[in-house]
């Protein structure tokens, strides 16, 4: 029996989903690192994740994973708080933070990044 998932049918189901959202309109959404350095982008990353069987002899299996998403916005000038606050709003596009979040915030002479990474939780019987 060969092995099965359904973490990049769920992955690519959530890229065609967010870049259809009219919220997201003019960010980048990829499917893994994006290329070119956007200045917004959402990218749908790394996955993690169990399967265990579900019935004995019935050769099912729960899966449970997370999805790693990165949200960055880059801006000019020096407002980290107006990057921080968009990464919260390109979140909000994809789902409730119902998993643990981290946010990191970068600063040059120039310019002030926010780099929101965010889990979607899946659970699926294979």
């Amino acid at each position: 029996m060969s092995y099965q998932s359904t973490a990049p049918l769920m992955k690519a189901a959530l890229l065609t989903a967010l870049t259809a959202r009219a919220g997201l309109s003019g960010v980048t959404v990829s499917y893994g690192a994006p290329t070119q350095g956007p200045r917004e982008f959402i990218a749908l990353s790394d996955i993690s994740g169990t399967q265990e069987f579900a019935m004995l002899g019935k050769l099912r299996k729960d899966e449970t994973y997370t999805l790693s998403v990165y949200c960055s916005v880059l801006r000019e000038g020096n407002m980290q708080q107006t990057c921080t606050e968009r990464c919260f709003e390109l979140a909000a596009e994809i789902a409730q933070l119902s998993t643990p979040f981290s946010l990191e915030e970068f600063a040059s002479d120039q310019a002030r990044q926010s780099i929101l990474t965010l889990g979607v939780e899946a659970t699926e019987r294979i």
